[in-house]
C-alpha cells in the first residue's frame, strides 16, 4: 500500500512562490516545473525512503529528492510522507527550515 502524501502549508507555499518567480519569465514554464515537482512527490507515495537523508543529526529523519534546482524535502514513513519544503538548492538549507514544524 503506497503512503499518503501530506503537504504542509509552509511546502505549499513554497510551491507558489516558485512557479510565481518562474512565471514572472515563462507562464508554461513555471506550468512544468510546478506539475513536475508535484509528479516527483506522488512517486514517492509506493517508495518512501527513496531520497537521501539530510546531514546532520538534527535532520537525519527528514529525507530529499532534487528536481532540476529544487530540493524537496520531505518526512518519509510507511503510512504517510510529509513534504516540509521546496526550496531552491542554492538556499541555506538550515536557513530555509528554520522555524518550520519538522516532526
Amino acid at each position: 500500500m503506497a503512503a499518503e502524501i501530506i503537504w504542509s502549508p509552509e511546502a505549499r507555499q513554497d510551491l507558489l512562490e516558485i512557479a510565481s518567480f518562474v512565471a514572472s519569465d515563462s507562464p508554461a514554464h513555471a506550468l512544468a516545473l510546478t506539475q513536475k515537482i508535484e509528479k516527483a512527490v506522488e512517486d514517492l507515495a509506493p517508495f518512501p525512503f527513496v531520497g537521501h537523508p539530510l546531514p546532520g543529526r538534527k535532520l537525519a529523519h527528514l529525507r530529499h529528492i532534487t528536481v532540476f534546482n529544487y530540493c524537496i524535502i520531505y518526512r518519509p514513513g510507511v503510512e504517510r510522507i510529509s513534504v516540509v519544503a521546496v526550496i531552491h538548492g542554492a538556499r541555506r538549507l538550515l536557513k530555509a527550515l528554520y522555524g518550520r514544524p519538522t516532526d
